[in-house]
C-alpha cells in the first residue's frame, strides 16, 4: 500500500516536471521562432550598452520591415556589426547621416557615440520590444541541447514506469479481492 501511494505522488510529481519541460520548451520556441513568421527577429543582448532601457541577458525583438531609411533618432536598432549575418549590435541611432546613408549610433549607458557609422544597409530593424533575462534562458537552451533532451527522456521513462508500478498495484488489489473485480468502481457498499 505504501510503495502504491509513494509511485503515485513520485508519478504526478514527475509527471509535472515533464508538462513543465514540454511548455518551457513550446515558449522558448515560439519566442525564437514565432516572430519571424511576422517579420520580427529576436536578438539575445550581450553587453550592458543599452541599461537601464535593454538589460544585458535580455531578448530584443527587431521589427525588420523598418530599414535605415526608416531610422528616427532615438528609436533602438539592431545592426550587422561587419556586414554579415555574424555579430549584431542593439544601440540607439544618436544622429542620422542622409548625405552619407548613415546611423550613428550610441549605446545608452555609453558617454560616446560609436566610432564607425552605421551604413543604412547593415540595420536589420527596429527593436520595438525586449523581455529581460529570457536571452540568457534561450543562450543555456541553444548550449545545452543534448543535457535537456536527455532530462526529457529521464523524465519520460521515469513517469512510464512508475504508471506500470502504479497499475500493477491497482491490479494486485483487484486479483486480492476477486476475479474481474473492479473495486475502483464498486457500487456495492458491501464491497466498497
Amino acid at each position: 500500500m505504501q510503495v502504491a501511494r509513494a509511485a503515485k505522488i513520485a508519478q504526478k510529481v514527475l509527471g509535472g516536471a515533464l508538462i513543465l519541460l514540454v511548455i518551457s520548451s513550446f515558449a522558448l520556441a515560439s519566442l525564437t521562432f514565432a516572430p519571424s513568421l511576422v517579420g520580427i527577429s529576436p536578438y539575445v543582448v550581450t553587453s550592458r550598452s543599452m541599461e537601464p532601457s535593454i538589460q544585458q541577458g535580455s531578448l530584443a525583438f527587431a521589427n525588420t520591415g523598418v530599414t535605415g531609411l526608416d531610422i528616427q533618432e532615438g528609436d533602438a536598432i539592431a545592426f550587422s556589426i561587419d556586414g554579415t549575418d555574424g555579430e549584431v549590435c542593439v544601440h540607439r541611432a544618436h544622429r542620422m547621416d542622409m548625405e552619407g546613408g548613415a546611423v550613428i549610433t550610441k549605446g545608452d549607458a555609453n558617454e560616446v557615440e560609436d566610432l564607425d557609422p552605421v551604413p543604412f544597409a547593415r540595420v536589420l530593424g527596429r527593436v520595438d520590444a525586449s523581455i529581460p533575462k529570457v536571452g540568457y534562458l534561450l543562450v543555456w537552451a541553444c548550449q545545452n541541447k543534448l543535457a535537456l533532451i536527455s532530462a526529457s527522456a529521464v523524465i519520460a521513462l521515469a513517469f512510464a514506469a512508475l504508471s506500470c508500478v502504479s497499475s500493477m498495484t491497482c491490479k494486485d488489489k483487484t486479483e486480492r479481492e476477486g476475479e474481474g473485480y473492479d473495486w475502483r468502481m464498486s457500487k456495492d457498499p458491501k464491497r466498497a
